[in-house]
């Protein structure tokens, strides 16, 4: 999903990021342990260590349509990998080790989200970008709620409450572009065009 449209993000590896994230959380019931080293939980923490410093641009100059666009594209990288590193990590009948690795990726999804929230809140916006980034920082609060939910369920050892929240959370991130698109449709006409 694209921030700035209904479609699929433009950058290969995010669209790629977001389609593994919407195919694991779209009412599949089986799940599998991500140990600490898989290739999803690497990613997603080297993603979150070279994203999370490029929020904007020089203090002096509030961020144009298209360098929005890009950075809402960047930022949203290691948060769709930490969510889907998260929905892999239960297991029905979790095991100590399981359930260590589940409250470690749920930490992580738990940290991509803040992460995010904090990209979100740092970028210097003209006032009509500032209304529609806060309509996406509202709703990834409440997901940020659902993921921090998660993780404590999964660190109680209730696999199958921690999924929930987890689809739940998930389900809440993909929306969230949506939704404020749908509140202010002329800035997310001029966010799509960006993409073309």
């Amino acid at each position: 999903m694209r921030f700035g449209s209904r479609s699929r993000l433009a950058l290969p590896i995010v669209a790629l990021a977001w389609f593994l994230l919407a195919a694991c959380s779209s009412g599949s019931k089986r799940s599998t342990t991500a140990s600490p080293a898989s290739p999803v939980s690497v990613t997603a923490s080297a993603a979150t260590a070279t994203v999370s410093g490029t929020a904007g641009t020089p203090a002096s100059e509030p961020l144009s349509d298209c360098a929005y666009e890009q950075q809402l594209q960047r930022a949203a990288l290691p948060l769709a990998l930490a969510v889907l590193n998260a929905t892999q990590s239960v297991e029905a009948t979790p095991s100590p080790a399981s359930q260590t690795d589940a409250v470690r990726a749920y930490d992580q999804a738990a940290a991509a989200t803040a992460a995010f929230l904090a990209t979100l809140r740092s970028f210097d916006l003209p006032p009509d970008l500032r209304q529609y980034n806060d309509h996406l920082v509202a709703a990834y609060q409440a997901a940020q709620a659902e993921v921090q939910q998660a993780r404590d369920a999964a660190a109680a050892g209730d696999a199958v409450r921690a999924a929930q929240l987890i689809q739940q959370a998930t389900a809440a991130i993909q929306a969230a572009p949506d939704a404020a698109n749908q509140a202010l449709p002329q800035i997310a006409q001029r966010l799509q065009v960006c993409g073309t």
